[in-house]
């Protein structure tokens, strides 16, 4: 349309133009007739039209244009038959004009057929090379959508190390590891869990953060060291369902399993982001917080709040566990360059310590990262003294790599299912799965007293964790172990027979859980699905070396 309209502007223009000099040429043609008429023995054989045709712009256009020319040629000897006083009158209103116009029009049509023949012969060479195969010729070629390119997030903070230092090491090792290896001390604590200090420190000088790596991994005081990793939350509102509003609990058989436990006295971890405690649904349900991004303030997060909600929730949102007790542990912060929650292997060990010193029978990890020595070193010790880990598998999609914590081997993988049973489309696909629960287009709760419809594999976590504290209120005394392989048991197989990468062992059952769970008590046994194998679901603790870490 633009073009179009450009395009009669231009002819607007010229024939103007054009109108303005055709009146002067035919004023000049009058006086030439009329000298000629005067001269003496002359006789005005010649038509008052044509005596300028070969010079001036007239002559411009007959050279360009030989139809504009005959025309022009045509009206001069109809003219010269007009009777004088008519022939006069025309030519005093400006009757030379429309020649004007006719010679503009037609340069500029003679113009666009010739733009359109090298157009067209563009074509047939693209034709003959074989680059319009299989086009129609008289398509209208729309133009691309630039589509906008989002920067990759870091998976680390550049420069910037985490140590283990054995408790029995004198407390001169941390300085003399920073002056020795070119390092800047950083923050540090002791932790129980992992039974020596957490140290971290940034590299200086041209030395690469590999090759700090390396030389520690040779220190036999250092009983670990890796990179300061980022580990981010991960999830998707939806809009509103067209489910029942908490279409999950009635999937996995929450309502008669109500029947026989609801979490009592089980304290359940929420690593996360911060919880608004205030909400409605989470009235008396928070048992603890603790901040352990360290800045001043607990701040509140969607993510968090949806996950407590989902577990211990009342009211509106009935929780899987409604009597379970909750630690809220913000591990997670956002920044205004960086709205999805995100943390680092220094604070996520600090969470980890402080819920296991405090007490919690369950983690909630909602969230993913990179492999992290650390991270696992901090997750195995928790395993081994009881602790039942349990963590989403991911939202990046089929073709994604294992996501941790959940492809860790101590790790209880969930991934996430619809009400139809069908694998939500973001979900990671795996030999690490353990078991699928709903976490599709399920209502939770929000900051500030709202709702939200939300979708991911951190949800359908939460509700196993609910489900998980079902079980231990019944016999607080099973392992992580046992309760793996009763999920697995009793979970709806789904996809491909038995275990596989999709669904793992199939879609869980708190109901059939907790019967088969009363039957081993009295003496039965829980008749576990095979496992994943260690090679398939990861192999255990390792050192972190220069090669892993580059």
């Amino acid at each position: 349309m633009k073009k179009a309209l450009n395009w009669f502007c231009v002819i607007g223009a010229v024939s103007v133009i054009m109108s303005a000099f055709s009146a002067s040429a035919g004023a000049e043609a009058r006086s030439t007739e009329a000298r000629l008429t005067e001269a003496p023995g002359l006789s005005p054989a010649i038509p008052s039209w044509a005596v300028p045709a070969d010079t001036g712009l007239f002559g411009l256009a007959a050279r360009l244009r030989k139809p504009v020319h005959s025309r022009r040629m045509r009206i001069a000897q109809q003219s010269e038959t007009m009777p004088s006083t008519r022939r006069e009158r025309h030519d005093r209103r400006g009757g030379g004009s429309s020649v004007g116009v006719n010679i503009g029009v037609g340069i500029l049509l003679d113009l666009a057929r010739e733009r359109r023949r090298s157009n067209d012969a563009g074509r047939g060479s693209a034709e003959k090379t074989g680059k319009t195969k299989g086009k129609k010729k008289n398509t209208v070629r729309r133009p691309r959508r630039r589509t906008k390119r989002v920067a990759a997030l870091p998976t680390f903070r550049r420069r910037e190390i985490v140590i283990l230092i054995d408790q029995s090491a004198p407390e001169t090792l941390k300085d003399e590891l920073a002056q020795t290896l070119g390092l800047r001390r950083l923050d540090g604590f002791l932790s129980p869990l992992l039974g020596g200090w957490v140290q971290t420190y940034r590299v200086l000088g041209n030395q690469t953060t590999a090759a700090v790596l390396a030389a520690l991994s040779s220190n036999p005081l250092v009983a670990g060291a890796t990179r300061n990793n980022y580990h981010r939350v991960s999830g998707k509102k939806s809009k509103r369902s067209k489910y029942s509003e908490q279409y999950a609990l009635t999937k996995m058989g929450i309502p008669s399993a109500h029947e026989l436990a609801t979490g009592r006295e089980v304290l359940i971890a929420v690593i996360d982001a911060g919880v608004d405690e205030g909400h409605p649904v989470l009235k008396n349900v928070i048992e603890a917080k603790f901040n352990a991004v360290g800045d001043k303030t607990y701040k509140a997060h969607s993510h968090g709040t949806a996950i407590a909600g989902i577990i211990g929730g009342h009211g509106r949102i009935q929780g899987v566990a409604p009597d379970a007790k909750l630690l809220a542990v913000r591990a997670f912060y956002t920044s205004k360059s960086r709205p999805i929650p995100e943390t680092t292997t220094y604070i996520l060990v600090r969470a980890l310590d402080w819920a296991f010193a405090n007490g919690a029978k369950i983690f909630n990890l909602s969230f993913t990262g990179p492999r992290d020595s650390l991270v696992e070193k901090a997750l195995n010790y928790a395993f081994l003294q009881g602790t039942i880990l349990v963590a989403a598998a991911g939202n990046d999609g089929a073709k994604a790599a294992p996501a941790y914590p959940a492809a860790y081997e101590a790790v209880i993988a969930i991934t996430a299912t619809n009400k139809a049973d069908r694998l939500y489309r973001k979900a990671n696909r795996g030999d690490y799965l353990t078991v699928s629960a709903p976490g599709v287009d399920v209502l939770v709760a929000a900051p500030r007293k709202r709702y939200n419809y939300s979708s991911g594999t951190s949800f359908a976590a939460a509700h196993v964790s609910g489900l998980i504290a079902l079980l231990l209120e019944h016999n607080p005394e099973i392992s992580a172990t046992d309760i793996r392989d009763l999920l697995m048991s009793t979970a709806k197989d789904l996809g491909a027979k038995g275990h596989d990468r999709k669904f793992g062992a199939g879609r869980v059952d708190a109901y059939a859980s907790l019967l088969k769970l009363v039957d081993i008590n009295s003496g039965g046994s829980a008749s576990a699905v095979p496992l994943p194998t260690a090679a398939k679901r990861g192999e255990g603790l390792v050192h972190e070396t220069a090669e892993t870490a580059r």
